[in-house]
């Protein structure tokens, strides 16, 4: 980015994560902060597929075990995302890293899980 502008390495990514019932499976998102300001950082799920009609069903099946934090300039951090299903099937979320201050609509990051 330009001088005292923040700039974050990033992009949007589709990760299939499969696993048996029960078990859980991850992925780690890494983002640098390669600008000159520190950026506040949260994720947000953007949106998920509604779940199935009918009967009791487990409604969380991703998770993002990533804090609120700081991302330094120079300093890269890891966002890591957990599936787990008590059920068969395929579903699908978008998360949405916001930060602070903005960065630029071509630095933004988003993840589909599925």
């Amino acid at each position: 980015g330009t001088a005292g502008q923040p700039a974050e390495n990033q992009s949007s990514a589709v990760a299939s994560l499969s696993t048996v019932v029960g078990q859980c499976a991850s992925i780690a998102a890494v983002m640098t902060n390669t600008g000159t300001t520190a950026l506040y950082c949260s994720w947000e799920l953007s949106s998920s597929e509604p779940a199935p009609q009918g009967g009791n069903v487990q409604r969380l099946k991703f998770l993002c075990l990533a804090p609120d934090e700081v991302v330094l300039p120079g300093e890269t951090k890891r966002a890591v995302f957990v599936f787990k299903s008590l059920e068969a099937g395929a579903w699908t979320e978008c998360w949405r890293l916001n930060t602070s201050p903005a960065v630029s609509e071509s630095a933004r990051m988003q993840v589909e899980l599925r």
